[in-house]
């Protein structure tokens, strides 16, 4: 599944296929699965809803599995084998009717590297709480260290104040 077939599906049926881990949605019951769910997906696959772009909040799948191909062809088999196995076989008669009905197949991977794509969080709640306790003890450090110069202000304030007050 995809977000955008969770999304339609909630919304056109008001349910949700029994494989989709929505929690807050229900699962549609046989009938419903039948007369909505069906028809909704043949839609999203014939394109029905190609131009719906809504903001989805359907979780993303857990696996997805691409295949990269391409594609190449030749005749098979060459004239000159084919000539070769019309001489021995009589089941063919002509170099079009075994070129129909043979056919050699190699399958290659056309890129061996495995892509492991992984979402983690760009700001956890352990660095959220190192923030908050940093700028705690910053700030905090910051209050002590200006009542420490009050003081130390005032003592000398309170010093002086004496000493002119004795002469």
């Amino acid at each position: 599944y995809s977000g955008v077939p969770c999304q339609i599906l909630d919304d056109e049926c008001q349910c949700k296929q029994s494989h989709m881990p929505l929690d807050n949605i229900t699962i549609c019951t046989l009938f419903k699965h039948r007369e909505c769910t069906e028809e909704a997906i043949k839609k999203i696959h014939n394109g029905s809803y190609a131009n719906r772009i809504k903001e989805c909040w359907c979780i993303d799948a857990c696996k997805d599995t691409y295949y990269e191909y391409s594609l190449s062809r030749a005749q098979y088999p060459p004239l000159n084998a084919a000539k070769k196995i019309l001489e021995v076989t009589e089941d063919y008669q002509t170099v079009s009717d075994l070129r129909e009905n043979f056919i050699r197949l190699h399958v290659y991977f056309k890129n061996l590297a495995i892509e492991n794509v992984q979402k983690v969080p760009a700001y956890t709640t352990m660095n959220l709480l190192g923030d908050v306790g940093g700028n705690l003890g910053l700030f905090i450090g910051a209050n002590v260290a200006t009542l420490g110069e009050l003081i130390d202000y005032l003592a000398r304030r309170v010093h002086v104040w004496g000493w002119e007050s004795n002469k």
